[in-house]
């Protein structure tokens, strides 16, 4: 009932039934007999707790945050001064581009984002689609090698160029349908058991991208976020692709892959206000990349602050296209550095 455009009448009402709550229950002898709460199904204590730790915060944060939001362009220009002064080009770059993304915000609107916030930092469906692709991609190579299928390769047309053309695109198919796959059904399990709503709402809305540097709808960060996440697996893919092309063994091939699919995933990410170039390296960055857009972080780049989620973008585009690169060079049969090893 408090959804919607924010008022004065909606702000006073959650504050004084606040504190009219916190009144009736600090000395704990309020009723606890289930279904007598106002606004819960429990009592009143359900519905002190229920304004006290969700109404209340969230109501203040969307009140507060265009406050918070002016602090920052304000920090930003005081930068701008100080660091013209010292001659520092870079910095006064980076602090321009930040008073330019963070002024004039202001949610208008109060809205129930605790289903979006839980989806959004959901994570696990990213691993299990992982497995997938490992499990489908490493035999892709290898398996015709362990059966010795590989010899016939220089008896076909262009050393089976066409035929490796056709692994390639079929592996770049797999990942673009895994990635659909597991973003519908996380959408449409989310959606059945904790409906989601307000995908028009500014992602700044929510609480945990209180500072991302997008001015965008939440509707636009979840396809972002599936441009991103589809990327980063494609770039993870791309190194077992790699392993299958490079192993005689289905076990090396397979372990190897693990090994470069799960030390990447599991290494510890948060979010900071800058990366290391390697860490945008990490594919799976992309797949947690709320990490990069919670808050603003850029790159120096010959001068200029580039953002950090466009340059882990190409980076991993460049890392899928060198393990491509590698893949192409070495099924060539006659090429002098194909591998050869037994493993």
């Amino acid at each position: 009932f408090l959804q919607g455009e924010l008022t004065e009448e909606k702000i006073n009402f959650v504050i004084t039934e606040t504190e009219r709550l916190q009144a009736l229950t600090a000395d704990r002898t309020a009723s606890h007999e289930m279904g007598t709460g106002t606004y819960t199904d429990f009592n009143v204590f359900g519905d002190f707790n229920f304004f006290y730790f969700l109404l209340y915060p969230e109501m203040e944060y969307a009140v507060s945050y265009s406050f918070t939001a002016n602090e920052i362009v304000e920090k930003a220009s005081d930068n701008i001064t100080f660091f013209e002064e010292k001659g520092n080009h870079y910095e006064v770059r980076v602090n321009e581009k930040i008073a330019a993304r963070y002024a004039n915000r202001v949610i208008h609107e109060f809205y129930d984002l605790r289903a979006m916030d839980n989806y959004l930092i959901y994570d696990f469906s990213n691993l299990v689609a992982l497995l997938v692709c490992l499990v489908v991609i490493v035999p892709v190579f290898v398996s015709e090698k362990e059966a010795e299928m590989d010899k016939l390769l220089p008896a076909l047309k262009n050393g089976g160029g066409k035929l490796v053309q056709t692994k390639v695109f079929f592996t770049f198919l797999v990942v673009l349908l895994v990635s659909l796959w597991f973003s519908l059904w996380d959408f449409i399990g989310f959606s059945l058991f904790s409906p989601l709503q307000n995908f028009d709402a500014p992602l700044y809305a929510i609480e945990i991208f209180q500072f991302t540097p997008l001015d965008i709808t939440i509707s636009q960060y979840f396809l972002l976020n599936f441009i991103f996440k589809t990327i980063g697996l494609g770039a993870i893919t791309s190194l077992v692709l790699l392993a299958s092309q490079a192993f005689r063994k289905t076990l090396y091939a397979f372990a190897v892959s693990t090994v470069a699919v799960l030390i990447p995933y599991l290494s510890r990410l948060s979010e900071k206000r800058s990366f290391t170039f390697v860490e945008l390296i990490n594919p799976a960055l992309m797949l947690k990349n709320r990490q990069l857009f919670k808050l603003y972080s850029v790159q120096n780049i010959l001068g200029y602050p580039i953002a950090s989620p466009w340059v882990a973008f190409i980076a991993n585009i460049l890392l899928s296209s060198a393990a491509l690169a590698l893949v192409i060079l070495f099924s060539n049969p006659v090429h002098p550095f194909k591998f050869n090893n037994k493993l």
